[in-house]
């Protein structure tokens, strides 16, 4: 279970329809997530900015913290359900960072084959489980496109694949929530192969293949 500090990127990405995700804050105005938490239908159509709203400040998802409206969904112009699944929000209001909320820097390439990677998310506990209300982080291991690509058949350069250790990894809840590396932001929670935790690495978006995109549509 998280520290009250220890994740002050993350937050909370609910919509009024019950969906939950993640995000990480990289400015006062901005916050980074997944494209699938704020769309819906295919294709792909972007939710009402009133139906959703972003939690800061807080490893508990039902108190404390900050409840934020939104004024803008950003969402990659060639996301498809599949690929190029990463999207920003833009916060009505700044926000006021403090311990409990900061920023976190965007990683400039991908984390090396073997490298650690935490996660976070207040996702499902295990597969078919209950969403956690404290927010719970693992460390993952970054392996090899080639290496990905031979255990799932396909896996496009703008995503970086983590592998689950102890049965542990991204669950049902966790999309949109941050990869790091280093202190940097390496991924975007996308999607998940098989069971959550199986034998199969999970797929983050690559922050450093979207940074130009994530620079030019925020105000970093």
């Amino acid at each position: 279970m998280a520290l009250e500090r220890q994740f002050p990127h993350q937050v909370a990405v609910r919509s009024t329809s019950g969906s939950l995700c993640g995000g990480s804050i990289i400015s006062e105005n901005y916050i980074l997530t997944a494209a699938h938490c704020v769309t819906s239908g295919l294709p792909p159509v972007k939710k009402s900015i009133a139906s959703v709203i972003v939690k800061a400040g807080s490893t508990h998802l039902a108190r404390g913290g900050q409840m934020l409206r939104i004024s803008q969904i950003i969402v990659h112009p060639d996301y498809d359900d599949s690929e190029n699944d990463i999207a920003l929000v833009k916060l009505e209001k700044p926000l006021k960072f403090g311990e409990t909320i900061k920023p976190i820097s965007l990683a400039s390439q991908d984390p090396p084959e073997g490298a650690s990677v935490v996660i976070a998310g207040w996702g499902n506990v295990r597969e078919g489980g209950l969403k956690s209300k404290n927010l719970l982080y693992t460390t993952l291991t970054a392996i090899s496109h080639e290496k990905c690509n031979a255990l799932l058949g396909y896996s496009p350069k703008s995503r970086i694949c983590l592998a689950p250790r102890g049965g542990n990894g991204a669950c049902e809840g966790d999309s949109g929530g941050p990869a790091v590396y280093n202190g940097e932001l390496v991924g975007v929670t996308n999607v998940i192969y098989g069971d959550c935790g199986s034998e199969y690495p999970d797929g983050y978006a690559s922050v450093a293949y979207y940074r130009d995109w994530i620079i030019l549509n925020s105000d970093l």
